[in-house]
């Protein structure tokens, strides 16, 4: 484990480095004997790594330091692998005019495909094909309910654009009226100091 490199990067302090360097030499020989079945039994296809070692240390204050070592190790890219591949699929699938909500879709049957080992590992129920033979009744009433929001849309796009209209309007009427309320309350005062002078 990079016990060093955490440390050079400022993440822990040395200390912490070296009571989690003591912490795994005392793991790796409670591995044959306390650990043993969990060392043994842990799949990488059903369990997470850091799922694995929360479970084994993670609440033990006698390896706190060390499950803070494996947990900058674990959040530590080892490579961009899985997240290009996921792009990579994503480029795949994307097509001309295609929505958002259909690559989504499409993301999570190839995802749910591949979490299953494969096509041929699919199981295919009763419940399934009942799904798919709703599948077009519940595209039309997506596409209805998309509609009702887009109208719905449309109604306060032109409500504001009412609104905006109006207040120009009235702010055009406030201008004229302030004009001419200035033009005369100027000639009352012509007429006050000609009437003084007389």
């Amino acid at each position: 484990m990079s016990y060093y490199s955490n440390y050079e990067g400022n993440q822990i302090s040395s200390v912490v480095t070296d009571r989690a360097k003591i912490q795994c030499a005392s793991l790796c020989e409670h591995a044959s004997s306390d650990f043993r079945e969990a060392f043994e039994g842990y799949a990488a296809k059903n369990v997470r790594l850091d799922a694995f070692y929360h479970k084994l240390i993670g609440g033990q204050a006698e390896y706190a330091d060390l499950f803070l070592v494996v947990k900058f190790v674990i959040i530590l890219s080892h490579g961009n692998a899985s997240v290009e591949s996921g792009f990579s699929v994503n480029g795949d699938m994307l097509i001309e005019n295609l929505h958002e909500e259909s690559l989504v879709a499409q993301r999570q049957v190839y995802d749910g495909v591949r979490s299953l080992g494969g096509l041929l590992k699919v199981k295919i129920d009763k419940r399934m094909q009942q799904y798919a033979r709703g599948a077009h009744f519940r595209y039309q009433t997506a596409m209805q309910a998309k509609k009702v929001v887009q109208q719905e849309e449309e109604k306060k796009v032109a409500a504001r654009k009412r609104a905006a209209e109006s207040i120009k309007v009235l702010k055009e009427k406030k201008a004229k009226l302030s004009a001419d309320t200035a033009t005369l309350s100027k000639n009352t005062e012509l007429e006050i100091h000609e009437l003084e002078n007389e």
